[in-house]
């Protein structure tokens, strides 16, 4: 199996809530740059609970959100879980976020889930209107882009746990 066989890719947010499009914009970027392996599979969901059947079958996957944190509106980092459910300021805008979908399908697996990375993009609200990105949003999509094709690029390598972690 090479690196990018058994890997996901999944944007979490609602579309039609301006910001909150970011993890659906990573992916359709990706899916426009065409630069990942054919076995990569894309998906894009409003519900942070049907990561449970999107992660079916794969060893690696990546879930890209919005997260609320005003004071770093357009950045993308990789998170770990835990650092999302430390930090009250930073949340999803779901209604069940992305650490509590993880550690519910943790809790419910048969067999051992994937090994998952986050990549976060921080918005200032999730509004009903505009249902554009904002520009700053919009650049952090990119950034996210990038660190999700690094992502997948050293998936199953030693190279993996050498990218950076943010807090």
């Amino acid at each position: 199996m090479t690196a990018s066989e058994g890997v996901v890719i999944v944007g979490v947010g609602s579309e039609s809530m301006g910001d909150d499009a970011a993890g659906p914009a990573v992916v359709r970027r990706l899916r426009a740059r065409g630069k990942l392996a054919p076995s990569v599979r894309l998906e894009i969901t409003r519900d942070p609970t049907q990561l449970v059947a999107l992660f079916d079958g794969c060893a690696h996957a990546v879930v890209v959100d919005a997260v609320l944190d005003p004071e770093r509106v357009g950045s993308a980092r990789r998170v770990a879980p835990d650092a999302l459910s430390a930090k009250p300021w930073c949340s999803s805008s779901h209604g069940i976020d992305v650490v509590a979908a993880l550690g519910l399908m943790q809790r419910l697996a048969e067999r051992p889930p994937p090994q998952v990375d986050i990549v976060a993009v921080s918005i200032a609200d999730a509004k009903v209107a505009p249902r554009e990105l904002s520009a700053e949003v919009d650049r952090g999509v990119d950034a996210a882009v990038t660190i999700v094709e690094a992502l997948v690029a050293a998936a199953g390598t030693n190279a993996h746990a050498a990218l950076e972690l943010s807090d």
